[in-house]
This record gives structure tokens, C-alpha cells and sequence, in this order.
């Protein structure tokens, strides 16, 4: 397309006056208002104006007109191109020339082509968290809010959830072995393992469809992108367990050999429940288990 501009003297009402074609074969011109030569905006003396508005209409010489439409075209393109450059929405219209993205990203992580696609969580959808994740200080409130609004499902953090930690041997009291774990009243543990509820949290997102729970579970693809966004916001410092809870009117029927997958998607249902199923608890990071190993899951039947 071209862009123009028609010798006028009043103040123009919009940015744009028309958009025609001179001919089928030729690219449409889009006659401009607000930026240009002539006009009482413009930058030559109102008699060029005059001028040219005559030549034009009293003579049918449009050659002035056409000789200032070459640097009205120049102006006005690198003019839109300036525009558009400060425009997220219209850079996001462009995937192969986005600015937007790469300034953005370059604040959560994402500055890099080696960086991009790198898991589970589409790009796209951490650059509109940027907000929250441009955040030094992480928070469950921030968590909460990113995780509700992605997934759709209501979710809860519980922070300071108590978890069992496994004592290495060296760390266990052995009476008359060491003083550095027996020494009474000072470090001396009872047991393999201490009770804390510093380092974890659990997650109670529910209730749910049992579609949406379904895609939770530790097979769908849901989980993964779980456990992906909780390492992006939270790090690895933190261990912590998802709580799913299925709505009572979604708990199905168990169908042996047909429906129903024991732990997690059985119970055992011989009327309407009057609660939500909210027994199933997965613990992808418990014991530096990883997403992507074996999970450590506790649930089982209801009445």
C-alpha cells in the first residue's frame, strides 16, 4: 500500500481521510490527515497548500501533489513503523520480527533462544505472568494467583505444611559413637527423622470436574505443566504436595476392567457423596523426587 495526503485547509476531523484504488493492478493508497506537508498542521506555508488545492482542482495538475505524496509516503511508513515498534499488540501480530517478547522475556528468563520452549509452560503464558514473576520476593498469594488463573481451577496455598525429613546415618544419636549427636540436651535426636514445616507447602487446588481431574493426575499433561510452574515461581528450595479435590457430584462409579484407576480415580460409592473427594494427595518433589521420576502418592478408597 501507499500512503498520501490531499492539500486541504481545514483542521482535520481523523487521522485518516480515505483509502482508494486508482487502479485494480496498482496497491490501495490511504489518504492520511494528521501527519504531512500540507495543511494548517503541516510544515510549509499555508500558500503551497493553496497551491497545490488549486492545481488540482482547477487544473487537473495533481504533479505537485503527487512529487510531495513520494516523501509523505517515506515519512509516513517510518512513522507507522516507529508506532508499531512501541505496540505490543501490534508486534505480537508479527512472530517472525516480535520485539515485545525478547523485552519482556529478557526480565523472567527468557532473553535467550537457548531459554525458549525449555518446558512443560508455553512462553507465551510466562510472558503474561511476567508481572509476578519479575518479583524478587515470591509469595503465595503470587503462586495462588498464577496457578488459578492458568489452570481455571480454585487453588489454595497452605504454607508451613509439616513433612517427616529423613536423618542421613551420620546425623543419628548413637550413644558413646560421637559427641556430635549425642550430646544430651543439645544435639542429641531421638529416631531416623525429624518432624518440620518450614521447608514445605501444599497446594489444594479444587474443587474440580472430574475432566480437570483427570488432566491433574500425575499422567495428564496438566501435572507436568504443575510442576514446571511451581519450579519456574518457587525454585527447587522449597519441597511441597498438591492436594486434588473432585467435586461430590463428579465422584464416578467404579466399573472393574472399564473405568477407574486405583488410587487415584477410584472410591468405593454406594450412594451420593455428601462431601468433596479430597483424599488424594501427590507428592511429585517429596524426598528430591522429581517430576519426572516416580511419585510418591497417598489416597485411597471412600465410603
Amino acid at each position: 500500500m501507499r500512503f498520501a495526503q490531499n492539500p486541504a485547509l481545514e483542521f482535520a476531523p481523523s487521522t485518516l481521510e480515505a483509502v482508494r484504488n486508482k487502479d485494480s493492478s496498482g496497491p490501495p493508497v490511504i489518504y492520511s490527515r494528521h501527519f504531512g506537508l500540507f495543511g494548517s498542521n503541516g510544515p510549509l506555508p499555508l500558500c503551497l497548500t493553496e497551491y497545490a488545492r488549486e492545481r488540482t482542482l482547477h487544473h487537473g495538475d495533481a504533479t505537485f501533489v503527487a512529487f510531495c505524496n513520494v516523501f509523505h509516503h517515506r515519512l509516513l511508513s517510518f512513522f507507522f513503523r516507529a508506532w508499531a515498534d512501541a505496540q505490543k499488540t501490534v508486534d505480537f501480530d508479527r512472530p517472525d520480527d516480535q520485539h515485545w517478547s525478547h523485552f519482556v522475556g529478557s526480565l523472567v528468563g527468557l532473553g535467550m533462544e537457548s531459554l525458549l520452549e525449555r518446558d512443560n509452560v508455553p512462553d507465551r503464558a510466562k510472558l503474561y505472568f511476567a508481572g509476578r514473576l519479575v518479583q524478587q520476593n515470591r509469595n503465595a498469594e503470587g503462586l495462588e494467583a498464577i496457578l488459578q488463573d492458568f489452570f481455571g481451577i480454585r487453588t489454595e496455598v497452605r504454607t508451613f505444611a509439616g513433612q517427616w525429613l529423613k536423618l542421613p546415618p551420620g546425623s543419628t544419636c548413637k550413644l558413646g559413637a560421637s559427641r556430635e549427636t549425642g550430646t544430651l540436651s543439645a544435639t542429641v535426636i531421638l529416631g531416623s527423622r525429624v518432624w518440620t514445616c518450614q521447608l514445605h507447602f501444599r497446594l489444594r487446588m479444587g474443587p474440580m470436574k472430574f475432566a480437570e481431574y483427570e488432566r491433574m493426575l500425575p499422567l495428564g499433561p496438566s501435572f507436568r505443566r504443575l510442576c514446571d510452574w511451581i519450579r519456574q515461581y518457587a525454585g527447587e528450595h522449597y519441597s511441597w504436595d498438591v492436594q486434588l479435590v473432585l467435586a461430590k457430584d463428579e465422584v464416578p462409579v467404579i466399573q472393574i476392567g472399564k473405568a477407574g484407576r486405583l488410587g487415584w480415580t477410584t472410591w468405593l460409592k454406594t450412594k451420593p457423596f455428601e462431601r468433596d473427594a479430597e483424599d488424594l494427595v501427590l507428592s511429585p518433589s517429596h524426598s528430591g523426587v522429581s517430576c519426572s521420576g516416580s511419585l510418591c502418592q497417598t489416597g485411597g478408597a471412600s465410603t
